[in-house]
């Protein structure tokens, strides 16, 4: 695929992680858009995330995982407005659709982190979400 494909974020060496690809002879595929939310949802809110997990073995399906967003903080790295849910995201679903109960689209999957605890102590994952704010950003007249 050609580089000027890609529209990437002006911000991608600053963790941003997010382009636009330019499909030759698909835009007349898409069918509709999902409307979009331009506020991020608070905590306690209900999202979920649509995509096609990488499980071994298996044929891709769609996975829609729901949960709560359970706040709003940078990423790990503090570099990135980021809010984090329970969502059960996992390889794969990187980039794909968070949406509210609205169907209204808030973000798009981001990363995992983990929580780095002291010894005998179980850390935890956190699942970041890109606010949809970032994707607005795009130039796409690159």
């Amino acid at each position: 695929m050609p580089a000027s494909a890609f529209v990437f974020h002006a911000s991608r060496d600053e963790e941003v992680d997010v382009a636009v690809v330019h499909l030759p002879g698909q835009a007349s595929a898409i069918r509709g858009e999902i409307p979009i939310r331009s506020d991020p949802p608070n905590p306690g809110e209900q999202v979920a995330a649509l995509g096609y997990p990488n499980i071994p073995q298996r044929q891709a399906a769609l996975a829609i995982h729901t949960g709560l967003v359970e706040s709003k903080a940078p990423n790990y790295r503090g570099t990135v407005d980021t809010f984090q849910v329970s969502v059960e995201i996992s390889g794969g679903m990187s980039g794909g659709p968070v949406i509210d109960r609205g169907g209204k689209l808030v973000g798009i999957v981001l990363e995992h982190s983990f929580e780095q605890t002291v010894e005998n102590v179980p850390g935890r994952v956190f699942r970041h979400v890109l606010p949809v704010a970032y994707l607005s950003e795009i130039d796409l007249e690159r």
